[in-house]
């Protein structure tokens, strides 16, 4: 079995999804002591959202390809 480029959107699509607000990181900084445990969300959005594109850009460009 092949797997379409619609599946291998969604696996895409999952596994570098776009987190909105990160709490899990946050809460563990604030139980750490971090002066501000949120400063880390403004990089934490731009890299969710880099991987997310790169991720759909590859699956567009790759998708039509056959390999033998």
């Amino acid at each position: 079995y092949t797997a379409t480029n619609n599946m291998v959107m969604f696996v895409v699509l999952n596994s570098t999804a776009l987190k909105v607000f990160p709490s899990t990181i946050a809460a563990v900084r604030q139980n750490n002591g971090a002066a501000n445990p949120l400063d880390f969300v403004a990089a934490s959005l731009v890299a969710s959202f880099v991987s997310v594109a790169t991720g759909i850009i590859l699956t567009k460009m790759l998708g039509g390809k056959k390999y033998e």
